[in-house]
């Protein structure tokens, strides 16, 4: 799934980028690419800007061998199909997924795989794969449904305050297919139930915790309180130029947490 994810966004940023996809057709007839590059700052810059890594390789050659890899076109529609039919096989019957071939399906790896398809939705990188996102969301999301229901039959009598990372990672997916896949009454009983407790518990969440809290109520039109969390991480949140948006979880200062990009977003709207 990850090599899929990762096809779809190189893909994404050539076809956003005429002058980079000109530049590696280019590249293909002349077979002397890092010269174009080095002549052109501008097309440097944005080959660059939109592939950072590539700094991290000192090797002129290899430089070229991952852009050129990392760039064409036509093997990575032919890798993101062969890929993405790989990643269907394995899902089970029951619409889950396992980590390993012949485990036992996963919740959270299928949450993990649904999430990602909608973040790819929501990019709009293809609108052609929506379809075939479905072949898997067809069933992986009545699975996430079916489990949720099982974990929370007494809602009332379980503590959400203090550890509600499960439930918030599947809230966090569901809310990709609000529109496409809408929630049962039996499940949207609970989970209104727990957009109460989100509201009133936020301020004792993880870093990482808040910053899904904030997308869910968001998503769920709960958007003063999505607000208030925003603002709080902005308060709390420092800043520079080598590490970007990021928080410190203790005084110790040992662990900190750069930004979720959609949380972010929010950030920016706010």
């Amino acid at each position: 799934f990850a090599r899929f994810y990762a096809n779809t966004l190189a893909t994404e940023i050539i076809n956003n980028n005429p002058t980079i996809k000109n530049l590696f057709e280019d590249w293909k007839k002349t077979g002397r690419p890092i010269s174009k590059l080095h002549q052109n700052d501008e097309l440097k810059s944005l080959v660059l800007a939109e592939t950072p890594w590539i700094n991290d390789i000192e090797n002129d050659e290899e430089k070229k061998k991952k852009l050129a890899l990392l760039f064409d076109l036509e093997n990575m529609k032919t890798s993101s199909n062969t890929i993405f039919n790989k990643l269907k096989q394995k899902q089970k019957p029951s619409g889950g997924f396992a980590w390993f071939d012949g485990g036992k399906e996963n919740e959270y790896i299928t949450n993990h795989i649904v999430a990602g398809l909608g973040h790819l939705e929501i990019l709009k990188t293809n609108n052609d794969n929506n379809l075939s996102f479905n072949e898997i969301n067809t069933t992986a999301i009545p699975y996430l449904d079916t489990k949720y229901l099982e974990r929370n039959t007494n809602i009332e009598v379980k503590n959400y305050k203090n550890n509600p990372y499960e439930d918030l990672y599947y809230l966090y997916a569901r809310s990709f297919y609000l529109d496409n896949f809408p929630i049962s009454e039996k499940v949207k009983i609970i989970i209104n139930k727990q957009l109460k407790i989100i509201k009133s518990s936020w301020q004792n969440y993880t870093i990482y915790n808040k910053g899904l809290a904030s997308l869910i109520l968001n998503r769920f039109d709960e958007k003063l309180t999505a607000k208030k969390i925003i603002e709080s991480l902005k308060e709390t949140s420092s800043s520079n130029e080598e590490m970007g948006m990021y928080w410190i979880e203790n005084k110790s200062g040992w662990n900190w947490y750069q930004a979720p990009i959609e949380t972010q977003s929010l950030l920016i709207e706010a």
